[in-house]
């Protein structure tokens, strides 16, 4: 009869027994804090990736067990890997993940602006219990970089009076493949246009320039891009190339006026000699 008696008492204090339990454990509760996921640049179109390092702390008090963090959103992005498993982080404690980010065209097509990738923090209390938390982070894909190169078709930059010299300029992307349909500009270093003309397949441009008087010209080949369709924004930035100097010698611009001059002195002696050699014969 004791026994009996007792077993009211014994499953009353087992049940207050795990509620306490039950609210230490909730007064415990592990839970991700500063988070840091800082605006991460990536160029658009480059193919080496862009280092992106994340990082959050327990904020808890309670350890966070088996803590994964995932991509569960790229926003079109290439982004590797996909998911870290970063081992029991404890409380107060801070844990890092590095990722790998680029923005290839041939990837999804991306456009520069800010996109906002999602990632899912998953873990399990000291409890058992499984968690899971959802965080974003921002990137910003920039215009695609240019570099433009400009070279003269004369050899040594020196060219005479009257020759046509052929202005080439070659645009390429950051990992220098050759970027087409797109408008260079060609300018004196005074800033005077020169001309204008659209790249190829293989990205290069060309204008021709004559050579219409001695001295020393300078020029410059400018890439401006047009807006996309997003607005404010261009597909790709722009660049100008160093400057080129072509030299049209004093010397070699003179020679064909002194060719005239001694032709007209030869003509003109020669005019001067059958006349003399008439007014001998003329004469008694």
């Amino acid at each position: 009869m004791t026994l009996d008696m007792d077993r009211p008492r014994y499953a009353v204090s087992l049940a207050v027994s795990w509620m306490v339990f039950g609210i230490l454990l909730a007064g415990a509760a592990a839970q991700p804090a500063e988070w840091s996921a800082p605006e991460l640049e990536v160029e658009r179109a480059q193919r080496t990736p862009v280092p992106w390092t994340i990082s959050f702390r327990n904020g808890g008090d309670d350890r966070m067990y088996n803590v994964t963090l995932s991509v569960i959103d790229t926003s079109g992005l290439r982004i590797e890997p996909l998911s870290r498993s970063l081992g029991d982080v404890p409380p107060n404690n801070t844990v890092t993940a590095q990722f790998s980010t680029s923005a290839p065209v041939a990837w999804r097509g991306i456009e520069p602006g800010l996109y906002n990738v999602s990632f899912l923090v998953t873990y399990r209390d000291s409890g058992g219990l499984d968690h899971s938390e959802t965080r974003v982070a921002p990137v910003r894909v920039l215009p695609t970089g240019t570099r433009l190169s400009l070279t003269l078709s004369v050899g040594e930059a020196t060219a005479k009076v009257g020759d046509r010299v052929t202005l080439r300029a070659r645009l390429v992307d950051t990992n220098g493949d050759p970027i087409w349909q797109q408008s260079i500009s060609y300018y004196f270093t005074n800033g005077t246009l020169l001309g204008s003309d659209y790249t190829d397949s293989q990205g290069i441009a060309e204008v021709d320039y004559v050579a219409k008087q001695a001295g020393t010209f300078q020029f410059q080949a400018k890439y401006v891009p047009v807006l996309s369709g997003l607005v404010g924004m261009t597909t790709y930035s722009g660049s100008e190339s160093d400057t080129v100097t072509l030299t049209v010698p004093e010397e070699l611009a003179m020679q064909p006026l002194l060719l005239a001059a001694v032709a007209v002195v030869i003509i003109v002696a020669a005019s001067a000699l059958l006349w003399r050699r008439r007014r001998s014969h003329t004469q008694p």
